[in-house]
């Protein structure tokens, strides 16, 4: 419902929280319920490369005329990053989702100015959602203040104590107070640990 939410007003969603906090899990089970196709990518430090990263999102387009990176001249990242979203948008099927997972791993290098860029370029009922251990970079500010982006902390979905009991319910098992309040302060709210824990 929070994914549901965010994308039916704006055009990207950008989720952070620390590893474990049950990001790639609230967004697989969103993407399980959508009609359009979710295609997944997850940036690692070769990424960090545009010719890399460039590259990987091409492979998962499985389109065969996209722009090419390693050709650009002269270089242009701005220019090339709309020019290239356009093109794998255009090439996508409609209300496709685009989720860049683990996108802390290109902080700081080249790359990571593209998603401004890439958010000029979804058209309307595509989505982009960012998952990372890191919140958006200050670069996003316009996007926030102009309803594209949304911004999500997993910290804000962190389970209470009241809430991992009704859980635990559903679940078939019934926790006094005490050991409640024991699992929170262990796993702090984490939605994922308190889950696999009351299994």
């Amino acid at each position: 419902r929070v994914c549901d939410h965010a994308l039916a007003t704006m055009r990207a969603l950008w989720i952070h929280g620390p590893a474990g906090s049950g990001k790639t899990r609230l967004v697989s089970a969103y993407g399980e319920r959508q009609a359009g196709a979710v295609r997944w990518f997850n940036a690692d430090q070769g990424d960090r490369d545009p010719v890399s990263l460039f590259h990987g999102l091409a492979t998962l387009s499985g389109a065969c005329d996209l722009p090419d990176f390693a050709r650009e001249q002269p270089f242009d990242l701005d220019n090339f990053t709309r020019r290239f979203f356009r093109a794998w948008f255009q090439a996508a099927p409609a209300g496709t989702i685009l989720v860049l997972d683990d996108w802390q791993a290109i902080a700081g290098s080249l790359v990571e100015a593209i998603v401004p860029a890439l958010i000029d370029q979804i058209p309307d009922g595509c989505a982009l959602i960012v998952l990372s251990r890191a919140a958006p970079d200050p670069a996003l500010a316009r996007h926030v203040l102009n309803d594209r982006l949304g911004r999500l902390a997993m910290e804000e979905l962190a389970f209470t104590a009241d809430e991992a009991g009704e859980l635990a319910e559903r679940l078939g098992t019934v926790l006094p107070a005490s050991a409640l309040s024991d699992l929170i302060a262990a796993t702090e709210g984490c939605a994922m640990c308190v889950h696999l824990l009351l299994k």
